[in-house]
Order: structure tokens, then C-alpha cells, then sequence
């Protein structure tokens, strides 16, 4: 489950897939019943999940400005 240990869920899903050769559901189970039992697992997940939210809002942001810019220099000068 090293891919916990790095916040992403869905590798550790994937790997879990692999290595058991089992399916999607299940994997998501095994990775759902270690996260309950190793809450420092869970914290990985959420502290990830909290830089991703905060990327997306800048990134927002950046494209907001960008649009802003653009209007303001290549708008409708009537």
C-alpha cells in the first residue's frame, strides 16, 4: 500500500488490483478496510486531497485573470 503512503487512492487501487488479480470492487474494499484500520493512511489521502482542492482554486483563479486580461486588451472597443 505504498501508494497510500504517497495520498493516492486510486494507485493503491490499481496496484491492489494487480497484485491480487481481483476486481475494481473488491480492490476499492481492501483499500477502503486498510484505510479504517491505519487512520495515518487516511491522513496521506486527505492531506493529498487538500492539495489537489487548492491547486484547482488557483488554477481558477490564474484562468479568471487570464480571461480578464485578454477581454481587456482585445475586447469590443466600441
Amino acid at each position: 500500500m505504498a501508494a497510500l503512503g504517497r495520498g493516492s487512492r486510486s494507485d493503491a487501487i490499481r496496484e491492489v488490483r494487480f497484485a491480487l488479480g481481483v476486481d475494481l470492487e473488491e480492490a476499492e474494499e481492501i483499500v477502503e478496510l486498510y484505510v479504517v484500520g491505519h487512520p495515518a493512511a487516511q491522513g496521506k489521502v486527505d492531506e493529498a486531497n487538500a492539495g489537489s482542492v487548492k491547486v484547482a482554486a488557483g488554477m481558477s483563479v490564474l484562468v479568471a485573470v487570464a480571461g480578464a486580461l485578454l477581454w481587456f486588451l482585445f475586447g469590443d472597443s466600441r
